[in-house]
């Protein structure tokens, strides 16, 4: 087959996989959260590059994730399906970027490193999918880091290393700016490693000087980028990083229970309560020792390259950047829950790489009986893997929905809500309805200032929806003691609609 016919089948191939991966990203409601990404994407395309007037959660995400709403803000407006094109997109960055990182060890075994490929990197499970609307952007760039190195360590002429250079101090610089956590997936690492190959005697001064430099001039100026970006536009960024702390020696034992549970839930290994002999257990089984593989054959590398011995470059800089990624989960307030493990849901990409890149040093018996057992084996998984999906698993959006066609019927436009209801009911009703973010303290109502624009809150208002478990405080008792008693009460579901007969953004505290 010639190099037309095969480029051929690879772009049919991953245009199928393009659009079932951005399909089954539908499986996850629209949430506030990613709502507010798509109207940021909207205010962005609408001229305000600097983002004036927005309060954000800490960090920027203009350069990693907010790229990707622009995209799928341009392809299908202020709607869900923008949300989901963006979130399928950082997908299909990161199985691309994941390519370039094993491109050069399909020479042998194809059929069992494809399979392999296939079934972690291009084939996430739910949680993983979850998970997988957040930071990809920060690890698609960082992947793309790791691959300029390699190209870097193999290069010898003067112009080459220049431009490599220029292109990692580039996309660092903007990974700095966009989602700090760049500097724990990436510059610890790659600083790490020259510092110590140095030591070692493994590389020149020079070499180590060229990898450390890039590192620090990219965080500098990301830095540098990061403030007069907010300095220009006068956006308020918000605080995150300043709110998080190392937790107490007595928390840990908790802490590395839902780091368990986090690796275990991304690869589809998570077995608790579940029966003990089931189809289901087979693949928990194989899922569980894949993750034990993983540790041992990272460690492995990390040890290897400590002692001076041979190991695969790749492997050890994403194995350390994963480990301090997990220790800073497991030691700081960074993570709460499982939910937190979006930090680290770049591991089933993670887990394909680490596997191929190493899979011919770990299969040592190469006759025909072994392969056809590995290959056994991962069909084995790939046919579980589909029979696991259920399309009954995909959440409902039916009562936001619902709530939607009353403020339409009742012709309720604009509004305030607790923050979890207010943007989606915004972008999923494609702005026919607006509804603004609000939370109560004591005796007084404002402005939630988080993921939102201030001026949105100067556009005059007459209704709000409340929720008697709202975890702002938007509720009946609160509500009626601030603004009184509405002219009208309307009901949808669990939410109430208090229709009021005066603006009522004329109450707001802050």
């Amino acid at each position: 087959m010639n190099k037309y016919k095969k480029a051929a089948i690879f772009v049919f191939l991953f245009v199928l996989y393009s659009a079932f991966i951005i399909w089954r990203f539908s499986f996850w409601a629209l949430n506030s959260d990613y709502a507010n990404l798509v109207l940021e994407a909207k205010d962005i395309l609408s001229g305000n590059f600097f983002r004036s007037n927005w309060n954000l959660t800490g960090i920027s995400f203009l350069f990693t994730d907010v790229i990707y709403y622009i995209i799928g803000v341009l392809v299908a407006g202020v709607s869900s399906r923008a949300y989901v094109i963006a979130s399928g997109l950082m997908q299909i960055a990161l199985v691309l970027v994941s390519l370039l990182l094993i491109k050069d060890k399909f020479e042998k075994s194809k059929w069992e490193k494809g399979l392999l490929f296939l079934i972690y990197a291009m084939l996430p499970g739910l949680f993983a999918l979850n998970l997988l609307r957040a930071h990809v952007g920060v690890f698609v760039i960082s992947f793309v880091n790791v691959f300029i190195v390699t190209k870097l360590n193999e290069c010898v002429e003067k112009k080459k290393i220049i431009l490599l250079g220029l292109l990692y101090i580039i996309l660092t610089a903007l990974a700095v700016e966009s989602d700090p956590i760049i500097i724990l997936l990436l510059i610890a690492p790659m600083c790490f490693w020259a510092f110590w190959s140095f030591i070692l005697d493994k590389i020149s001064l020079n070499r180590a000087g060229i990898i450390v430099a890039i590192n620090a001039i990219g965080l500098i100026t990301g830095f540098l980028l990061d403030k007069l970006y907010f300095f220009v536009g006068g956006a308020n960024k918000n605080s995150f990083l300043d709110s998080k702390f190392f937790v107490s020696l007595e928390s840990l034992p908790s802490k590395i229970i839902v780091y368990i549970r986090s690796i275990l839930y991304l690869v589809d290994g998570n077995f608790e309560n579940t029966q003990l002999f089931s189809v289901k257990t087979v693949f928990y089984a194989i899922n569980v020792l894949i993750v034990l593989m993983f540790f041992c054959i990272i460690i492995s590398n990390i040890i290897k390259f400590l002692s001076g011995k041979d190991y695969d470059f790749i492997t050890t800089i994403l194995g350390l950047a994963f480990i301090i990624m997990s220790l800073v989960f497991i030691m700081t307030t960074i993570s709460v829950d499982y939910i937190s493990a979006r930090y680290l849901s770049f591991f089933d990409a993670l887990v394909a790489i680490v596997f191929i890149r190493n899979y011919d040093n770990l299969i040592i018996n190469k006759n025909k009986k072994t392969k056809i057992t590995v290959l056994i084996t991962l069909l084995l998984v790939l046919v579980l893997k589909a029979y696991m999906v259920h399309l009954d698993e995909k959440e409902s959006t039916d009562d936001t929905l619902q709530l939607i066609e009353t403020l339409e019927d009742n012709n309720l436009t604009t509004g305030y809500a607790g923050f979890w209801e207010a943007s989606k009911l915004t972008v999923l009703s494609r702005e026919s309805v607006k509804v603004r973010a609000v939370i109560c303290e004591g005796e007084d109502y404002g402005m939630y200032n988080w993921f939102c624009k201030s001026s949105w809150y100067e556009e005059p208002s007459n209704y709000i929806i409340v929720y008697d478990g709202d975890i702002f405080g938007i509720n009946s008792n609160n509500i009626f003691k601030i603004l009184g008693q509405p002219q009208k009460v309307l009901e949808s579901g669990q939410y109430k609609i208090c229709v009021y007969d005066y603006d009522i953004s004329t109450k707001l505290a802050w």
